[in-house]
């Protein structure tokens, strides 16, 4: 084989291996369409139809297999159908693709309180704050466990100043917010 041959076939095979290593990008519309697709999956979770989730899940992975999003989501249908340790490796996952990706923190700090290992979940949902400080899912969870586990009243204040904050930049009071102002609430009720 002449030298002019082998260099032919090696840019071949680079041309040819790096094309099939880098997955293919999605553009603008099905980035957006998959946005929807995890939303109305979120939702279809929300009501309890996981199969249902699962479905627009797994179409929305079919068009961008390797997004956080699409990972995140997994994560969560694993969650509530109790599978914490699948659950736990698809947020490890999503945070391996992207670091900043702080509702993976937030997520992942649910199975790991879960589990029993408070301080970690701690230490996540600090790092979703340090990532955003008004991801008020993060705050309101870094809350609630400040509370749960406090042993003094300096940490039930710290616990309430940090939900007070989750109310402030929260866009609406969701479920497990509402669920959290009226258990601060009538622990203060017990106290007077």
């Amino acid at each position: 084989m002449s030298k002019r041959s082998i260099k032919y076939l090696l840019i071949t095979l680079l041309v040819f291996f790096s094309s099939c290593a880098l997955p293919r990008k999605p553009n603008l519309d099905e980035m957006l369409r998959v946005k929807r697709l995890i939303e109305e999956a979120r939702i279809k979770m929300a009501a309890g139809e996981l199969d249902e989730a699962e479905s627009y899940i797994n179409l929305a992975q079919e068009i961008y297999p390797q997004d956080v999003v699409v990972l995140d989501a997994k994560g969560c249908l694993a969650w509530r159908r109790k599978l914490n340790d699948l659950a736990e490796s698809y947020f490890k996952e999503a945070l391996l693709l992207d670091p900043t990706f702080e509702n993976s923190y937030v997520n992942l700090a649910i199975v790991v309180e879960q589990r029993g290992d408070v301080l970690g979940a701690r230490r996540l949902l600090k790092k979703a704050l340090e990532l955003n400080p008004l991801n008020h899912k993060a705050r309101n969870n870094y809350a609630g466990i400040l509370f749960d586990y406090a042993l003094t009243r300096e940490e039930r204040d710290s616990a309430r100043k940090e939900l007070s904050k989750a109310v402030h930049s929260a866009p609406e009071l969701d479920g497990v917010l509402k669920y959290n102002v009226d258990k601060f609430n009538r622990s203060r009720a017990r106290l007077n």
